[in-house]
């Protein structure tokens, strides 16, 4: 299995199971007017996986959900509650998201994952933190699933694929 970096529009991946990073379903997805990953994923699913994602309720901190994926090319999203309330992430909702995330991918039989860089965008966590969680959590997972890590901003992707490159796995 490898773990490896994306450059470009998570929407456009072809795996079983895109994430989503999710605000807990303490505001309805019609209220919301998403930005970055949710905004692109939304526009290209369509709404029915945000209704299926607003059945499940409060979300607790770091939980993760399956829905279907509308339109993408992926079978599934993975909706994952990494931010806290006020639009912010720390190291342990991101940490927990990810365990989650790939526990779920594992309940599904997922075989390729697309992430984003959780909590990095709105959520305020360094980008580079936000990768060493998401490897670590998907290290620790028994590296059992093909993990794409997409980044959209290109000179961020180069900077963060510079420091990745002689560190993890390919």
């Amino acid at each position: 299995m490898s773990f490896r970096l994306q450059h470009g529009d998570i929407a456009r991946a072809k795996v079983d199971a895109v994430v989503n990073a999710w605000n807990r379903n303490f505001i309805p997805h019609w209220l919301l007017l998403p930005q970055g990953v949710a905004k692109s994923l939304r526009r290209a699913a369509g709404k029915e996986p945000f209704r299926e994602v607003g059945k499940h309720g409060l979300l607790p901190l770091g939980a993760a959900v399956l829905t279907s994926a509308g339109r993408l090319h992926a079978r599934y999203i993975i909706h994952a509650a990494a931010l806290h309330w006020y639009w912010t992430a720390s190291e342990k909702s991101v940490k927990l998201a990810t365990e989650n995330i790939f526990r779920c991918a594992r309940q599904h039989d997922v075989e390729s994952l697309a992430i984003p860089l959780l909590g990095a965008g709105t959520g305020g966590l360094e980008p580079r933190d936000s990768l060493q969680l998401i490897e670590g959590a998907w290290r620790n997972s028994g590296e059992c699933v093909d993990t794409e890590v997409w980044i959209y901003d290109r000179p961020l992707y180069e900077r963060l694929h510079a420091e990745h490159c002689g560190s993890s796995v390919k």
